[in-house]
């Protein structure tokens, strides 16, 4: 008879269904944990300097694998500390499975403000923004919540889950393992192929009555495996297409009916586009605040079609949809494919034509740029035109956010990685350590602002501790120069930031990273090839416009 500790049987639970990496911070309340988990044989572990970066690794993780990721936190501090990260992965429909220690089952008692040492009932803070979460208090109960977890985070539309674990239950033999129950998923009921006919004959009459329809490609078309179907839908209308944030990197930039980025974080030619079309179709994509910026004139003269899994997407501000269907968009279009191709299809290829002309028109990037200091745009113009498909970018909130959005031309393969919607400052640095955990091939490419970097600075001490292929590229415009923006139009240019910057080359060599700085145009494309030929991990600061501004939709 095997004999194993819980916390063992968490760690075997997880490797054997494909998780094989987690990123932790180790605690008195997780010890147990701790030790399983580092010394599983096969599991590697990362630890992290803050919890909500270790779960922000986690969301790395996942958005480089589409693989859970798994983040392992102490009790009361560390589980508070985690929160910040978890709102990301909700936020972002990322499954991640956060495991925390708790302090000993005697002590739990909901009637009091905290329990034993650094005790917290950490359940009712994150049942908001977990799909699942629950405080194992039977050993033999592990199994199945392990199980249901699991099933939580991936069932559906995806999500963050915690399971909280008491001291002495991490440590308790399992002895006995007929005593363990499965976890027996729920019957899925699936939509009738009746009903998605019905609501795709709706669709199809509205796309073939349209003359200028816009299709809107969102993360859930990646998550629901419907790429293919797609691109094939595409193909056989010969419509248009924009992306969300989340979604840039499914198609590559160049693909003739790609036209980048939608929403308020968007192109002026894609907001032209939008106002100009008459019909939407949004595929699996939230159409969150940022994309809509709570504005029911978003797309003033068009009738919107919205495809999701997910009812509560239906029901945002500024959201003035025509027609809700809530059913699985691979579904949807596989029908919509074979009935356009009984039928004779419809082509809107001169309306296509006319939205590619806008995009060349209407540059991101000028090419009537010189001199010191560096348009941020032009920077990530240039990262982007000198990667490969080995390099993937990571971008933080704040300023890079905007630009990267706009300017990093993605080619078929590359990733790109960021807080989709919530936009949390600090998250490069460690969701770029999560990707580059498990593309250890990959070399990743993060920019981020002066501001932003302060968020999680410590996290570079992780970097350059596991030696991690990472070039962190550092705008350095003055501080936080979309905050500035804002003040200029709302508190007339009243500042509350602190206008002290860091000295880049002491943060780098605190750090043991390499330094470099990039503050002129003549040189830039051979200072990146420079910097990227090697694995080093590096800091490069470059010198940016302090008063250029970001706040988009901006032609420069």
């Amino acid at each position: 008879m095997v004999y194993m500790r819980v916390a063992d049987y968490i760690t075997e639970f997880l490797f054997n269904n494909g998780i094989k990496t987690s990123f932790m911070l180790s605690g008195t309340g997780s010890v147990f944990l701790d030790d399983a988990f580092a010394n599983y044989e096969g599991m590697s572990y990362v630890s992290a300097r803050h919890e909500s970066a270790a779960v922000m690794m986690a969301v790395g993780y996942y958005k480089s694998s589409q693989k859970p990721g798994v983040a392992l936190v102490t009790t009361g501090p560390g589980g508070a500390n985690a929160v910040g990260g978890v709102v990301e992965a909700w936020v972002d429909s990322v499954p991640v499975i956060i495991i925390s220690g708790q302090v000993e089952s005697k002590f739990l008692n909901k009637e009091l403000r905290y329990f034993g040492a650094q005790g917290l009932n950490i359940l009712p803070i994150i049942e908001p923004i977990t799909k699942f979460s629950k405080t194992i208090t039977d050993p033999y109960s592990i199994q199945y919540y392990l199980e249901k977890a699991l099933y939580c985070s991936l069932e559906g539309r995806p999500g963050p889950v915690w399971l909280d674990i008491p001291f002495d239950i991490q440590s308790a033999i399992i002895s006995d393992p007929s005593k363990m129950r499965m976890f027996k998923p729920p019957q899925r009921i699936e939509a009738s192929i009746d009903e998605a006919t019905s609501q795709v004959d709706l669709i199809l009459e509205k796309i073939i009555n349209a003359k200028r329809p816009l299709f809107i490609l969102g993360q859930g078309v990646r998550q629901g495996d419907a790429i293919e179907e797609f691109k094939k839908t595409i193909e056989l209308f010969d419509v248009p297409f924009l992306v969300s944030r989340v979604a840039i990197d499914i198609f590559k930039a160049s693909y003739k009916n790609n036209l980048g980025l939608a929403g308020m974080k968007g192109s002026r030619y894609s907001q032209k586009i939008m106002d100009e079309s008459d019909l939407v179709l949004s595929l699996g994509c939230s159409m969150n605040v940022a994309f809509t910026n709570e504005s029911e004139a978003l797309f003033p003269n068009a009738d919107v079609i919205m495809i999701n899994n997910d009812q509560n997407e239906f029901n945002k501000p500024g959201l003035n949809l025509d027609m809700k269907v809530l059913l699985d968009v691979k579904l949807v279009l596989e029908e919509m494919i074979k009935k356009i191709l009984i039928k004779k299809n419809k082509q809107f290829t001169s309306w296509t034509e006319y939205c590619l002309k806008l995009k060349k028109d209407y540059p991101i990037v000028s090419s009537n740029l010189a001199g010191n200091p560096i348009n941020s745009y032009f920077l990530v113009s240039r990262l982007a035109a000198l990667s490969n498909i080995k390099q993937h970018f990571v971008s933080d909130a704040g300023s890079s956010y905007y630009v990267t959005g706009q300017a990093l031309d993605y080619e078929f393969g590359q990733k790109d990685i960021t807080s989709g919607a919530f936009a949390t400052m600090g998250v490069a640095i460690p969701m770029a350590i999560g990707a580059s955990c498990y593309d250890k091939d990959a070399q990743i490419i993060v920019v981020t602002g002066d501001g932003s970097l302060e968020l999680n600075i410590q996290e570079l001490k992780t970097v350059s501790q596991n030696s991690l292929n990472i070039k962190i590229f550092v705008i350095n415009n003055g501080g936080y120069a979309s905050i500035r923006e804002s003040q200029d139009e709302y508190s007339e240019g009243r500042y509350t930031e602190d206008e002290d910057i860091l000295d880049f080359s002491k943060v780098a060599n605190a750090f043991e990273m390499n330094y470099e700085i990039i503050d002129d145009y003549i040189s830039i494309d051979e200072q990146i090839n420079k910097i990227t030929s090697n694995s080093n991990p590096t800091l490069i600061e470059v010198v940016c416009e302090r008063d250029q501004k970001i706040f988009g939709p901006e032609v420069i």
